[in-house]
């Protein structure tokens, strides 16, 4: 009996300890390195793994597919269904298909990467490696409305607040709209108007844009230092993990 305590103490002792070593696992992850807590997160709730030679390879730029993956994974509830949703033509065999349609049925008409001339075919480009300015453009829409909705206000005031943070960081342009002027969901800049009291978003895109930027920013999911953003550089398989688990923490807090 005694014998058989021990053993069940020991196999307790080695599962609760699994976790914790999940980072340090990796040959070229270190304990002390910044991304271990998040690798260790992740690992344990599944939604990422190493290589077969036994790294992980955290300098590595992560890819849309895997992200987009790796989120699903994370946080199965956020997402949803369209009614007509856009026809993604490059999703055909991919192996994270399953988790696009997922996250992005909802949001597919803001999210998709570019489309045909006629507007009839959708591309997500699963393939590319995203920059940090991706990565908070789709992290943001996507949870905007289901973990963030007090970014959701309509006063007169929210525009102001909302540009004034995206403001802080000198490398996210911001300027007045020329004519009719759109500029992607992916492009690094806030097209504004001043409708008469004081800069508001040129059109709901631009509005669905600055939402999404703001919701990364207020919510400590992104950020910068000295005043950059740095919205064009690439995100690594370490950096993505860690806003995925700042994403987890935030819903968890709501």
């Amino acid at each position: 009996m005694k014998k058989s305590i021990i053993s069940t103490l020991s196999a307790l002792i080695l599962i609760s300890a699994t976790p914790a070593l999940a980072a340090s696992s990796f040959s070229d992850v270190p304990e002390s390195n910044w991304a271990a807590p998040a690798i260790t997160f992740m690992v344990d709730k599944q939604a990422v793994s190493g290589y077969a030679d036994g790294t992980f390879k955290p300098g590595k730029p992560v890819t849309k597919a895997e992200f987009i993956h790796m989120f699903h994974t994370l946080l199965p509830n956020i997402g949803g269904t369209a009614n007509n949703p856009p026809n993604f033509v490059d999703l055909k065999g991919n192996w994270a298909a399953k988790d696009f349609n997922a996250v992005f049925g909802a949001h597919g008409w803001e999210l998709t990467d570019h489309f045909s001339s006629d507007y009839k075919k959708a591309y997500l480009a699963p393939d590319k490696q995203l920059t940090r300015w991706d990565v908070a453009i789709i992290t943001g829409v996507l949870t905007m409305d289901t973990l963030f909705s007090d970014t959701q206000s309509n006063s007169v005031d929210e525009p102001k607040k909302v540009l004034d943070t995206i403001g802080q960081f000198k490398d996210i342009k911001k300027r007045p709209a020329v004519g009719l002027e759109m500029a992607g969901m992916y492009t690094p800049v806030i097209l504004t108007e001043d409708y008469g009291n004081g800069d508001s978003y040129a059109g709901d895109a631009e509005n669905i844009k600055a939402l999404a930027i703001y919701t990364v920013i207020s919510n400590d999911i992104m950020g910068g230092a000295n005043g950059k953003f740095r919205p064009t550089d690439k995100v690594t398989r370490a950096e993505a993990v860690t806003i995925l688990q700042r994403v987890y923490t935030a819903s968890e807090n709501k």
